[in-house]
């Protein structure tokens, strides 16, 4: 039996982008993957207090897994950000959610270089591969 799986998905536990995120996954050709959940998705390890939960999960997924690329996803309308009202317009939210997505990224650069990365945005409407 085969022990390794392609990537690991960090995403928000947020029911209203499951069905859209499994979808969007699939249409990428990304047929097994670890998938860690939890509030603010990506935010996780931008947060000092939940860095080290998500890096003991990438552990996991690098050592026991061989992972190769780790799928950081923020969603709009986040519960841990306090939701869109929170950011006062929806072009400002947009900008922290990517900083966030920006940040994560160096942070898993700097502890796994070897792991390739792929952000994105999720909304009601699209999913969008930032750069």
């Amino acid at each position: 039996m085969e022990h390794s799986c392609e990537a690991a998905v960090i995403t928000c536990i947020d029911f209203r982008f499951w069905k859209k995120l499994i979808q969007f996954l699939s249409t990428q050709g990304l047929e097994s993957y670890d998938l860690t959940a939890m509030a603010g998705g990506a935010k996780n390890l931008v947060d000092g207090d939940t860095r080290e939960m998500v890096f003991r999960q990438l552990d996991i997924c690098t050592g026991k897994h061989e992972i190769k690329k780790v799928y950081l996803i923020n969603h709009i309308d986040c519960g841990a950000y306090g939701g869109s009202a929170a950011f006062g317009s929806s072009e400002k939210e947009e900008i922290k959610l990517t900083e966030d997505l920006n940040q994560a990224e160096n942070i898993i650069k700097e502890k796994y270089p070897s792991l390739q990365t792929v952000k994105l945005l999720m909304e009601f409407d699209q999913t969008r591969v930032l750069k």
